[in-house]
């Protein structure tokens, strides 16, 4: 599931995705989210929070401390994670690097 999509050869969004992360803003409240290096006062915890040696074998992404991916951002196998933001709801394909103190913003 994703915000927006390629469909024959144009991109949609799918603003019912792109309502439901916006919603969930206004449904939670603010929490203290603890990461390995640091911890946060947010609505929306790390990707990786509650992950074991095995999740992470599994998603076949790679990233080094500081780099922040917010959950429901989706990281495909291959990705390489400097320290960078990965905001909600992104989308990082196969092969990417996101190299040092880059951010890819909220649904892209």
């Amino acid at each position: 599931m994703r915000v927006s999509e390629k469909v024959d050869g144009e991109w949609l969004v799918n603003q019912w995705v792109k309502k439901a992360i916006l919603l969930s803003f206004r449904l939670n409240d603010n929490e203290v989210i603890k990461a390995p290096h640091a911890s946060w006062f947010d609505k929306v915890p790390s990707k990786t929070v509650n992950w074991t040696q095995e999740d992470h074998e599994r998603a076949g992404f790679r990233y080094v401390p500081d780099a922040v991916v917010r959950k429901s951002a989706f990281i495909a196998k291959g990705v390489v994670l400097m320290p960078c933001f990965i905001n909600l709801g992104a989308y990082v394909d196969e092969g990417t690097m996101i190299d040092t103190w880059a951010t890819v913003g909220s649904c892209a």
